[in-house]
């Protein structure tokens, strides 16, 4: 009985550091993915700014990129049954911050709506990807 409940233990130790370096591998990957990728944004942008002027950057850039943000928190909010309260697509600002918004609310008892906020927070990335690709082809 003994030697058996130790197969056990061990079958089940074993099953959980795989699984547990496996999603180290999926998670941790992609979370080093978008570190690199928000710093590459905050630099190139930066970089735009001090090139062209914040005026010029808005113009070329922002009026397009932040509603398709935007769109992409709402569209996801929708989607798993959230309640959008205000959205703001575009308000440019001279001191920095927040160029537009998305506020909603939710039942934090309802499964669906909790996982619902990690789409919301990456629609934007799932909504500007499909744009590119569309745009592209």
């Amino acid at each position: 009985m003994q030697e058996t409940l130790i197969r056990v233990w061990n079958y089940l130790m074993l099953a959980g550091m795989v699984t547990l370096k496996h999603l180290l591998i999926v998670f941790g990957i992609s979370m080093l993915l978008a570190l690199v990728m928000q710093k590459l944004n905050v630099m190139l942008t930066n970089q735009s700014v001090r090139l062209v002027g914040t005026k010029a950057y808005i113009i070329l850039f922002a009026w397009i990129g932040v509603p398709v943000h935007e769109l992409g928190h709402a569209l996801f909010a929708l989607i798993f049954g959230h309640k959008i309260t205000r959205i703001v697509l575009f308000k440019p600002s001279q001191t920095g911050g927040s160029w537009g918004c998305v506020d909603h609310t939710y039942n934090s008892r309802n499964p669906y709506h909790r996982i619902g906020n990690l789409f919301i927070g990456i629609g934007p990335i799932i909504l500007g990807s499909t744009v590119i690709f569309l745009l592209a082809h």
